[in-house]
C-alpha cells in the first residue's frame, strides 16, 4: 500500500483491478472532461463516499463504515471522520458550517483581502486528486500537491506507513487515519494526538487562506467588518505547544490539550508538537453551535457569514481546551 490515502481501490494499483477504471470512466460517452462519467465531480465522489457504499469513509453523513477494506482498518468502526461531514456529523447532527462545494465563493483571508480575492468553487477535486501524484506517492490523504493553482508543490507528510502496518502496529499507540476517537477524552493534563499528518498542512490551507498562516499582516485591509482598513492580527499557525516563550509579554508557556497536533518527530507525542488549522477546526463540517459573543453580531461582521466557521468545539471551546487558566 503506497499511502494512507488510498484505503483500497479503486484509486490505485488498476493493473491488479482494472474494472476499477470504470467506476469514474467512459471511454466513448463521458460526460465530462478527462472521460469522467458524471459532469459533477462531487457527485461522483459521493458515488462511494456517502452512505458507505464502496468506501469506509462516508464523507457526507462524517463517519466511518467498516467493511470497505477487511486487512486494514484506518478508522474506528462507527466513528466520527476526523473531517467531520458536509451533511451531518456521526450521520445524526446537521453541520453548522462546512466547506460550501459547488458553488461561487472568496475563501476567508484570501489575497489581496477578504472580500476581494479570488473567487474559488470547490469541489471534491479541487482538494484531493483521484489518482496518487506518482511523484508524491506518500502525500496525506491523496490530497493535490498543487492546490488552487499554487506554483509550488505543498507537501503534507504523515506518520507512516507502520513498521508493519498491521492494525495491532498502530491501535495500540491510538493512531488512526480517519476517525478521532481519542477526541474529547476529558482525561486531565494528558494530551492525546490523532492526527495522522506530520508537517505542511497549514502552508497547504495557505493556497486558499494565504493570510492566515501569519500573525500580522505587513498592510491594512478591510475584512468587512465595521472596523474598515486597519492592521489585522491572528493567533500563530504551525507553532509549538510546549517550551513558547511569548514575543509579547516574555512569558513561558507549556500547553496541554487533547486536539490533534503535527508531531514533526513522528509517532508519539514529543516537545516539538506545533498546532496547526487542523487543530481549531474540522475540514469538511462541524456541529458546534456558538451563540451570544460566539456568534457575533451583524454589525460586527458586516456582510460576513456567521456561524460555527467549522471549529472543532462549541461557544470557543478550542481556545479553552489549550488556554485552561485564562
Amino acid at each position: 500500500m503506497g499511502s494512507v490515502a488510498l484505503a483500497g481501490n479503486p484509486h490505485d494499483d488498476f493493473a491488479a483491478n482494472p474494472d476499477a477504471c470504470a467506476a469514474c470512466h467512459r471511454v466513448h460517452t463521458a460526460t465530462a472532461g478527462n472521460l469522467i462519467k458524471d459532469p459533477s465531480g462531487t457527485a461522483l465522489c459521493q458515488t462511494c463516499h456517502w452512505s458507505g457504499v464502496g468506501a469506509d469513509t462516508d464523507v457526507m453523513n462524517g463517519k466511518y463504515v467498516a467493511g470497505g477494506e477487511p486487512d486494514h482498518q484506518w478508522g474506528d468502526p462507527n466513528m466520527n471522520l476526523l473531517g467531520g461531514g458536509f451533511n451531518y456529523i456521526q450521520n445524526v447532527s446537521t453541520t453548522t458550517s462546512k466547506h460550501t462545494m459547488d458553488t461561487p465563493l472568496v475563501p476567508f483571508g484570501a489575497e489581496p483581502n477578504q472580500s476581494g480575492g479570488a473567487t474559488v468553487t470547490l469541489k471534491c477535486v479541487s482538494c484531493h486528486t483521484p489518482h496518487m501524484d506518482k511523484g508524491h506517492l506518500g502525500q496525506y490523504r491523496l490530497l493535490r500537491v498543487r492546490p488552487n493553482g499554487v506554483t509550488s508543490d505543498k507537501i503534507v507528510t504523515w506518520n507512516g506507513p507502520w513498521a508493519n502496518e498491521t492494525e495491532q502496529t498502530y491501535q495500540a499507540n491510538g493512531y488512526r487515519a480517519y476517525t478521532d476517537r481519542d477526541f474529547d477524552s476529558n482525561v486531565p493534563d494528558i494530551q492525546r494526538y490523532t492526527n495522522n499528518y506530520k508537517a505542511g498542512q497549514d502552508q497547504w490551507c495557505a493556497a486558499c487562506h494565504s493570510r492566515y498562516t501569519t500573525r500580522q499582516d505587513t498592510g491594512t485591509y478591510d475584512a468587512g467588518d465595521i472596523f474598515g482598513n486597519v492592521m489585522r492580527y491572528r493567533h500563530n499557525t504551525d507553532s509549538m505547544i510546549t517550551g513558547v516563550i511569548d514575543p509579547v509579554n516574555g512569558l513561558h508557556y507549556d500547553l496541554t490539550t487533547d486536539l490533534p497536533l503535527n508531531r514533526p518527530s513522528g509517532l508519539g507525542s514529543d516537545i516539538d508538537n506545533t498546532m496547526s488549522c487542523l487543530t481549531c477546526h474540522r475540514v469538511h463540517g462541524t456541529d458546534a453551535v456558538m451563540s451570544t459573543q460566539a456568534a457575533m453580531d451583524a454589525l460586527e461582521r458586516g456582510q460576513l457569514p456567521v456561524g460555527s466557521t467549522l471549529l472543532r468545539r462549541s461557544q470557543r471551546g478550542v481556545c479553552t481546551n489549550c488556554h485552561a487558566n485564562i
